[in-house]
């Protein structure tokens, strides 16, 4: 019989003195829906809610607080669950949220949150208090099953194996199943799982794309045989009314999909995972004489359109029911006969009506990415001026201080509501976090002076994402993704910019093209420019960056950046970090769209003032190609 263990763990981090007066007694959650705080005055405690883990069976949760009084002995700060047989009910298939009590070690001041992080995911950031003493106090603990030694869901007892939370039996003999379970090339997308019946099938986990309210999934596998293809089935974990309902939300979780193999031995391996047309997953080709690719797709969809496109407007409008989701389709050869619809079966299409008069349908090119609706002439190298609506995607991050709000960054702008950034436009000096109110996005800004710019879109920051990497005396892995508090409207001036192919991501194929790199940055003079400007710059292979000044880019460039620019005068400066350098694609349409690859991230100081840039210079680019995997987790 299974049962749980906790575990706490009391850790007294470092103390600090800072200026400023001492907190008060009264204290506000950073985030409601997560932490309240409870009882009388005096006696004050904090409660925790804890999204239900389904289907782990398993929660590990860290709380750091601010303590700005010193703490006195025999005063341990607690933290539990309020419901001791929260195990067993998780066992049971609960789906209620788990609440925690957190006790302080003193009353006054009220302590602050600094995070809430629940199996690896933080879930709640607080700001650091300006306060004279400043303690950090870390308390944690974990909830398992007793076979496990951790909460980690390496352990297979701690993912949930059936109803019953019971085991899975012996395996098969070796003959009729392979035993070992591949390794996945993306275990956060996509991992094997073994059922009762000892056969094993696929998890796919992908994230809510909300404000998007539609997921197009397109699975491509590997078999190292001859497989039937009326085999294998894609189909969601959870039920689809269900599922839907909760996307709407905007809650930040994964949905989850099983798929069922058509072969059994060898297992098969995925080539390809694509959600709305973005890979989240690739993987290697398996060295078999006999290779079958075999396709498996799934999609879900509001029932006022025909697909899970995006140029339905309904897919990204929280109304109405989802639409019955196809039956996946397995390729190749074509099937005999056309995909059947799960059940129940849905409604006849209703006929449609007529739009109304002035608005026009929507256009391929009005969703597609990197594909500027402004046209100009081609770039000349070095060259400044820049039209509005030239480079749609680049965003104009501002920071509120005091009365204050002044321009911080640049970013660019993909997906529906997401910026990327540099890690160091959105933390300290020493690498802490800023809070996502203190920012705002400007997207469609062109000339800064001009605040009554026509096109103008300003979003509020709901969440930011620094990369676990980053590393803020040295900028390595200096990425962010700022996701914005409501969808942005596509329009000729707000466009999103394209990722990166994930099929090439080595420098060596980029060293010797140019790219673009626009932004407001600072000059040689530390001026900045009015008017957004653009520099075309080629990318230099590392040794040849790092030969121009060793004693600097051989600190600041990784195997996750590259350099580009040039040594005449000519390089963008510190105002433009965070901006993204993009390079050209033909397609097969002879048209043409741009793809971002890197984020500005550093560029030498000038010998004779620190706090400008030499312009003579190369400048150090984080590769987002790179990071394509973690990016396409938080992309929405």
């Amino acid at each position: 019989m299974t049962c749980c263990r906790t575990l706490r763990l009391f850790l007294l981090a470092g103390m600090q003195f800072l200026r400023g007066p001492l907190g008060t007694s009264a204290a506000e959650s950073p985030c409601p829906d997560v932490f309240q705080y409870e009882g009388s005055s005096g006696s004050e405690y904090g409660i925790i809610t804890v999204p239900n883990p389904y289907p782990y069976l398993a929660i590990d949760i860290s709380v750091a607080i601010y303590v700005t009084a010193p703490v006195p002995s025999g005063s341990p700060t607690k933290l539990e669950p309020v419901d001791r047989d929260m195990w067993s009910k998780l066992a049971a298939g609960s789906r209620d949220p788990v609440l925690y009590r957190l006790d302080f070690p003193v009353s006054s001041p009220l302590p602050t949150i600094k995070s809430i992080v629940v199996n690896q995911n933080v879930i709640c950031r607080g700001t650091k208090p300006n306060a004279e003493y400043l303690t950090t106090i870390t308390v944690q603990h974990s909830i398992f099953n007793n076979k496990c030694n951790s909460a980690s869901l390496e352990c297979s007892f701690n993912i949930r194996q059936s109803p019953e939370t019971m085991p899975p039996p012996p395996l098969p003999p070796p003959q009729n199943v392979d035993s070992s379970s591949p390794t996945s090339p993306c275990p956060d997308v996509f991992r094997y799982e073994l059922d009762r019946s000892g056969n094993w099938h696929g998890i796919i986990s992908v994230p809510n794309p909300y404000p998007v309210v539609a997921i197009d999934i397109r699975v491509e596998l590997y078999v190292a045989a001859v497989a039937s293809t009326g085999n294998g089935r894609l189909e969601l974990v959870n039920s689809l009314s269900k599922e839907w309902e909760r996307m709407r939300t905007g809650e930040q979780y994964f949905v989850q999909y099983r798929l069922d193999f058509p072969v059994r031995f060898p297992l098969p391996t995925v080539k390809s995972i694509v959600v709305n047309n973005q890979q989240i997953c690739r993987g290697g080709k398996p060295n078999s004489v006999a290779l079958t690719t075999l396709s498996f797709q799934h999609a879900l969809f509001n029932q006022k359109c025909t697909s899970a496109s995006l140029d339905c407007p309904d897919n990204t409008i929280q109304i109405g029911r989802p639409i019955i989701t196809e039956r996946p389709v397995v390729k190749p050869p074509p099937p005999k006969e056309p995909p059947i619809v799960q059940e129940p079966p849905p409604p006849p299409p209703p006929t449609p009506k007529p739009k109304p008069p002035g608005r026009q349908p929507v256009t391929d090119t009005n969703t597609r990415c990197g594909f500027p609706v402004v046209r100009t002439n081609p770039l000349i190298i070095n060259g400044q001026s820049t039209t509005h609506g030239q480079w749609p995607w680049h965003a104009a991050l501002y920071r509120h201080q005091g009365y204050d709000t002044v321009y911080q960054c640049g970013g660019s702008f993909v997906g529906t509501r997401t910026i990327i950034t540099a890690a160091h436009c959105v933390t300290t000096r020493n690498g802490e976090q800023i809070s996502p109110k203190d920012f705002t996005v400007f997207l469609g800004r062109y000339d800064l002076r001009n605040h009554r710019e026509e096109g103008i879109q300003q979003k509020d920051v709901h969440t930011i994402f620094i990369h676990s990497e980053f590393n803020y005396t040295y900028f390595k892995s200096d990425l962010a993704m700022l996701l914005l508090n409501s969808s942005v409207e596509f329009t000729a001036q707000v466009r999103p910019v394209c990722l990166w192919n994930p099929s090439d991501t080595s420098i060596q194929s980029i060293i010797g093209k140019d790219g673009v790199v626009v932004g407001w940055g600072l000059d040689e003079y530390g001026m900045t420019a009015d008017k957004l400007k653009m520099i075309k710059m080629p990318v230099v292979a590392q040794d040849t960056c790092i030969r121009s000044h060793i004693n600097f880019f051989s600190r600041f460039t990784h195997e996750t950046t590259f350099c580009a620019g040039f040594i005449n005068g000519s390089s963008v400066c510190n105002g433009d970090s965070g901006g993204g350098m993009v390079f050209p694609e033909v397609q097969r349409d002879d048209s043409q769209i741009w793809k971002l690859r890197g984020i500005v991230s550093n560029s030498r100081p000038d010998d004779n003032d620190s706090k400008i840039c030499n312009t003579k210079s190369y400048i150090v680019f984080t590769d987002i190609a790179q990071y394509l995997e973690w990016i396409n987790l938080r992309l929405i």
